[in-house]
C-alpha cells in the first residue's frame, strides 16, 4: 500500500488495467493517455483527501504532481505531466456536480460585519454574500459540473453574477453579464449558474450589475488541478481590494455625474485591514519554517493597480490568470484589475513575522497611497512566532511606477499554441490604422476599437441572447453589437487608447476566452507584424492597455470557437459603467444554450417594478 501526499486536488485511482512496474496511467476523462501514448478510455473513481491508493500492480491517476511519502519507486522521468496536453481544448468530466448558494444582503448596521473582522474599522453599508466579504470561496475539481444558486435578498437592486475568466464554453448564457446574457435577478428571487469547469486554476466571481462588487458581492474561485511547481500545501486565496467612505452606487454616481475619480481611503487584504485612527485589524497567512506553499492572489479592486510582495521572501510565479506558465523568480508582481498570479514561495526566513505587502501603484489613487502611519497588506506569521507583534521586517525597493502587465516575455504559457503571423499580416492589407472611429471589423478578421466617446448602453429587460432567441439582428447602436468571423477562424484585435487627456493605463478584460498577447505599447502602432510575438504568446483575459498623452495600443487575439454573445470592456469599474464596453457575436448559428432559464428570469425581472431606475449615463454594466 501506498501513502501519497496530497497537492491541490483530490486523487483518483483505477483498477480495471495493470501497468508494468513503473508505469503510470493517467486519466482526465476525455483526455486518457498512459506514458507510451497509449489512449484508453476508463472511469475513475475519486478518493477523499489523505486516503491510500493501490499499488503500484494497478493502473494510478494522479491529477497532479506529488511528493511520495513511502515504498513508491516511480523515476520522475517516466511520470506523464499532462501540462503537456492542449487544456485550451481538451478537459476531463469527473460525473460530480458541486453546488453552493449564495444569498446577497444589504447591511447597514455595520457592526453585523465588523464583529467578524471585516472591513477597516469604517463604518459604512455594505453588500455581503452569506455575510461575508470577500463572498464563499467556491472550490472545485477540474472537470466537475458546478450549479451555483443566487438569492438576492436586497430590498431594491437587481445584480447579476459573473465568473470572471470562466470561459463558458457552449454555455454563453451562464457568463452572467446583465444585459447581455441574462436579465438582473430581481429583489426576491434567484437564479441557478451551471457550468462546466473546463479550466483550473484560481479566478473569482463578482456582480456585474453597475459598479455593485465595489460594495461587497464578490469572492474567489478554486479549481484544483495541475500546478508547474510542487509544494506542500495551499493556503488558498488572497483578495485584494480598495474601499470608500461611501457605497460603490453614491461613487459611480460622482464619477458619472462629476466626471473626477473617486479616491479610495484605504485597501483591504482578504477583507480586512487597519485605518490610521487603530481601527480594524490586518489579515495573517501562518506558515511553518521549511514548508513550501502556494498562494492565489486576485485583484478584486474597483480601481486600483496593487504591487504584491512579500518581504525576505522571493518567490515563483506558477499561473496568469487562468493560465499555467513556465515558472520563474520574482519579488514583486503589479496586478491589474481583475488580474490573478498564483505563486509558491518557501518559508525559508527566521522565525518571525513579514509584511506582506499590497502597495498601491503610481497609476491608482489612494488616501494612504505612500503613508508612512499604516502599512498596506497583511502579516505573514511563522508557526509559533506570537501573531499579535507587528513585523519590523523592511520592503526591497520595489518599482510601482508602471501600470502593466508582467513583462510577456516571463510569462510563457506552458502549452505552446502558435497564432497565424500570416494571416493577420494578409488581412490587414489595405487597412487604415489611422482611422478614428468608434470600433470596425475589417476584412472579417481584424477589429479595430478606439476607446473615445462612443459609449454602450444595454436594456435591462431585453438581452442581446434575447435577440437571439427571437432571431432578430436589428441590434440599437448604443448596444455596441460587432459580429465575430466564422466559426474556427481567427479574430485579430487592434485596440487604440486614444483617450490621451489623462493618459490612463486601461485593464481589458474579454469574456468568453483567453486573449494572446500579440504586442502593446505607447503612442500608436506602426504596422510591423514583425516585431510581434505570434509564437507562444503569452495568453490571459485581463491585459492592460497602456496610456499615455501620445495614445497606446494593444494587440490581441483569440480563435472565433464559442458560440454566443461576449463581452469586451476595461475592468476599472467607474469606466465600463461609463460605457468604455463593446459586445461581439459569435457564430449564432452554432449556439444551442438552455435559454429558459434567462427567459424565466427575464420574466421575473420584467414584472418587477425597482425602486431606483438605472442612472442615466449609466451603461448597466
Amino acid at each position: 500500500m501506498v501513502s501519497l501526499k496530497q497537492i491541490g486536488v483530490s486523487l483518483l485511482a483505477l483498477t480495471a488495467h495493470t501497468y508494468h512496474y513503473g508505469e503510470v496511467f493517467l486519466d482526465y476523462g476525455e483526455v486518457t493517455v498512459d506514458y507510451c501514448e497509449v489512449v484508453l478510455h476508463f472511469s475513475c473513481v475519486r478518493l477523499d483527501h489523505g486516503e491510500v491508493i493501490v499499488d503500484f500492480s494497478h493502473c494510478v491517476c494522479f491529477g497532479q504532481r506529488f511528493c511520495v511519502e513511502q515504498g513508491f519507486l516511480l523515476l520522475g522521468q517516466v511520470l506523464f505531466d499532462h501540462l503537456q496536453a492542449d487544456f485550451d481544448n481538451k478537459y476531463p468530466t469527473t460525473g460530480k456536480t458541486v453546488k453552493y448558494t449564495l444569498t446577497v444582503t444589504n447591511v447597514t448596521d455595520c457592526q453585523t460585519y465588523m464583529s467578524k473582522g471585516i472591513g477597516d474599522g469604517f463604518c459604512r453599508p455594505m453588500l455581503l454574500i452569506n455575510e461575508q466579504f470577500p463572498g464563499p470561496t467556491i472550490n472545485a475539481e477540474w472537470g466537475d459540473q458546478l450549479e451555483i444558486t443566487v438569492v438576492n435578498n436586497m430590498q431594491d437592486n437587481g445584480t447579476s453574477f459573473h465568473w470572471h475568466g470562466i470561459r463558458q464554453l457552449n454555455s454563453c448564457q451562464m457568463d452572467g453579464a446583465n444585459g447581455v446574457t441574462e436579465c438582473p435577478i430581481p429583489p426576491g428571487k434567484s437564479f441557478t449558474y451551471k457550468f462546466h469547469a473546463t479550466q483550473y486554476g484560481t479566478t473569482w466571481y463578482h456582480s456585474h450589475h453597475s459598479a455593485q462588487y465595489g460594495d461587497g458581492i464578490a469572492g474567489a474561485i478554486v479549481i484544483n488541478g495541475p500546478a508547474t511547481a510542487n509544494y506542500d500545501v495551499d493556503l488558498g486565496p488572497v483578495a485584494l481590494t480598495e474601499t470608500y467612505d461611501e457605497t460603490a452606487w453614491t461613487k459611480n454616481w460622482l464619477a458619472l455625474h462629476v466626471a473626477a475619480p473617486p479616491e479610495p481611503i484605504n485597501i483591504l487584504f482578504n477583507g480586512s485591514m487597519v485605518n490610521t485612527a487603530g481601527g480594524g485589524k490586518y489579515n495573517t497567512i501562518t506558515v511553518t519554517k521549511g514548508k513550501t506553499y502556494r498562494l492565489r492572489l486576485i485583484n478584486m479592486s474597483v480601481d486600483t493597480f496593487f504591487v504584491f510582495s512579500m518581504d525576505g521572501h522571493q518567490f515563483q510565479i506558477i499561473t496568469s490568470d487562468l493560465v499555467p506558465v513556465h515558472p520563474y523568480n520574482a519579488t514583486s508582481i503589479m496586478m491589474g484589475i481583475g488580474q490573478r498570479y498564483d505563486i509558491v514561495f518557501t518559508a525559508d526566513q527566521p522565525a518571525s513575522n513579514y509584511w506582506m505587502r499590497a502597495e498601491i501603484a503610481d497609476c491608482s489613487n489612494n488616501l494612504l497611497k505612500g503613508s508612512s502611519s499604516v502599512v498596506l497588506g497583511g502579516i505573514l506569521n511563522y508557526d509559533g512566532f506570537d501573531k499579535t507583534d507587528l513585523p519590523v521586517s523592511s520592503s526591497s525597493t520595489i518599482e510601482t511606477s508602471a501600470c502593466a502587465n508582467e513583462p510577456y516575455t516571463k510569462l510563457i504559457p506552458w502549452w505552446e499554441t502558435t497564432v497565424p503571423k500570416d494571416q493577420f499580416a494578409a488581412s490587414l492589407e489595405g487597412i487604415d490604422l489611422t482611422f478614428n472611429g468608434a470600433a470596425t471589423v475589417e476584412n472579417q478578421t481584424v477589429v479595430q476599437w478606439y476607446l473615445n466617446d462612443s459609449a454602450m448602453n444595454v436594456d435591462w429587460g431585453r438581452p442581446t441572447l434575447q435577440y437571439f432567441a427571437d432571431g432578430d439582428t436589428n441590434y440599437t447602436d448604443s448596444m455596441n453589437v460587432f459580429q465575430m468571423p466564422a466559426e474556427g477562424k481567427w479574430s485579430f484585435w487592434i485596440i487604440h487608447n486614444n483617450l490621451k487627456t489623462f493618459g490612463l493605463d486601461h485593464p481589458i478584460h474579454l469574456h468568453g476566452h483567453d486573449f494572446f498577447h500579440l504586442g502593446a505599447g505607447v503612442g500608436d502602432w506602426d504596422g510591423d507584424v514583425d516585431k510581434l510575438t505570434f509564437n507562444n504568446p503569452m495568453r490571459r483575459d485581463v491585459m492592460i492597455l497602456p496610456g499615455s498623452t501620445s495614445g497606446g495600443y494593444l494587440i490581441i487575439a483569440f480563435p472565433a470557437d464559442n458560440p454566443g454573445a461576449w463581452l469586451m470592456h476595461c475592468h476599472i469599474a467607474w469606466h465600463v459603467t461609463d460605457g468604455l464596453s463593446l459586445q461581439f457575436v459569435e457564430n449564432p448559428g452554432s449556439f444551442t444554450g438552455d435559454l429558459s432559464g434567462m427567459k424565466q428570469n427575464c420574466a421575473n425581472w420584467n414584472a418587477y417594478d425597482p425602486a431606483y431606475e438605472k442612472e442615466v449615463g449609466d451603461s448597466g454594466l
